[in-house]
């Protein structure tokens, strides 16, 4: 990375050793606006724009006044205000800065997926600025503005949720059994035969062909043949052992979303690149449907790959 100042390489760092003395002494500091980092004795790039939009003989109410995104305060054509900039920026500093790119997208879609299964609506905003935080990051430290072109649109879908639980008002321990009873529901819903607590039904099939095929299986695991230290790291959604370290993965392509989909095929190409070391059955969302084929696919897959009962 280049220091966002002098632009000499600043390693993962948006400024360069020289640069952040000039920091300490005053003469360098952060937009609070923007989050650009400039020389204090000139404005920031994104004054000028401003001063342009005051200064115009425009009637007040034909002049922009774009909502922000979190809480529909006027953001000044932004996609958040400064007060939510602040927060997003204070979850941003405790981001660890030394997670790769593919660490900061698993952790995003991840959190995405956390949030739209919350039921309190603070703490759901709270992680929304989280998500911002993650897709800032990403930007600044990789160059990587994958999630800086979906966040705005991903915290759009989610409000929508958000929204419907905003009137919720519950004392700590109704809160605490609210969540204790949704959890519970979730989990009996997506509980295998074996105990193992599923994402979905489309897994709880799958998990209970396996434990009444008197197969051992272990579900989400990492794929140990895919170097993490080179890599990401791929968890699989189960793993047969077949003796030592040796085993076989499975993967069930459960979902239809974008992002979903991205990460299946992040995944499918890891498993190529290292498809002399890892045997994998792969299951498709319909395969459910019939599953008496898919049960009869599933042992006559294992078996190929060296299984025996």
């Amino acid at each position: 990375m280049d220091c966002k100042i002098c632009g000499k390489p600043s390693g993962m760092y948006p400024l360069c050793k020289d640069c952040f003395k000039l920091r300490d002494e005053g003469k360098v500091v952060k937009c609070e606006t923007c989050g650009e980092w400039h020389r204090s004795e000139s404005p920031c790039k994104c004054t000028p724009s401003q001063i342009l939009t005051e200064k115009k003989d425009v009637p007040k109410e034909e002049v922009s006044s774009k909502s922000c995104l979190l809480c529909g305060a006027n953001s000044n054509d932004k996609d958040v205000c400064k007060s939510c900039y602040v927060e997003v920026m204070n979850v941003l500093n405790d981001l660890d800065k030394n997670k790769k790119s593919w660490e900061l997208k698993d952790y995003y879609y991840n959190l995405k997926a956390f949030i739209g299964r919350l039921k309190d609506y603070d703490e759901a905003i709270k992680n929304l600025y989280k998500l911002y935080a993650i897709a800032w990051l990403l930007k600044r430290m990789h160059e990587d503005d994958q999630l800086a072109n979906v966040v705005n649109a991903d915290v759009k879908f989610l409000l929508k949720g958000i929204e419907r639980i905003k009137g919720l008002k519950l004392n700590e321990k109704q809160h605490q059994n609210a969540k204790t009873m949704i959890a519970v529901a979730d989990i009996e819903k997506n509980r295998a035969s074996d105990g193992h607590i599923c994402k979905s039904e489309g897994e709880v099939i799958i998990d209970d062909i396996l434990f009444k095929g008197n197969v051992c299986h272990a579900y989400e695991r990492r794929v140990k043949e895919i170097p993490s230290d080179q890599e990401r790291s791929v968890i699989a959604d189960w793993f047969v052992p077949l003796g030592g370290f040796d085993g076989i993965y499975i993967e069930y392509w459960g979902m239809d979303t974008k992002d979903y989909q991205d990460n299946k095929e992040e995944k499918l190409k890891l498993y190529s690149k290292y498809s002399d070391e890892v045997k994998l059955i792969q299951i498709e969302k319909l395969d459910i449907n019939d599953r008496q084929n898919l049960e009869d696919r599933i042992f006559s897959e294992l078996k190929k790959f060296g299984w025996r009962r």
